[in-house]
């Protein structure tokens, strides 16, 4: 079973260079409306000065308009770098799934209760 992202958090993640990921964001607090973005991961502690663990991913517009930022630091590559706690939201498209059905799942006992 996918973990939460609670679950997620109490441990270190590994990513796949070059593999896709997705963080699912929410417009609201009670965590009813999800928005996804998606991300292409680039590398750990990539830069070389970084003060702890960070890693760093790529929007995939980005990527694929104009390949990865470690092939020129340009400021049309956008990217994301993430400590751990950041780190923890970012899922494989397996877990991105059970996350956008729990959020489902709370607007449908939401609207029942109403």
């Amino acid at each position: 079973m996918p973990k939460t992202i609670r679950e997620r958090r109490e441990e270190i993640p590994h990513f796949e260079v070059e593999e896709v990921y997705y963080c699912a964001y929410f417009a609201d607090d009670q965590l009813l409306f999800p928005f996804v973005g998606s991300y292409v991961h680039i590398g750990k502690n990539v830069i070389g000065k970084e003060s702890e663990t960070t890693w760093y991913f790529q929007y995939c517009e980005s990527f694929s308009r104009h390949g990865s930022f470690l092939n020129g630091i340009r400021a049309d590559r956008q990217i994301l770098a993430l400590t751990l706690d950041g780190a923890t939201n970012m899922v494989s498209l397996d877990d991105l799934i059970p996350e956008l059905r729990r959020a489902e799942a709370r607007r449908q006992a939401r609207i029942s209760r109403k």
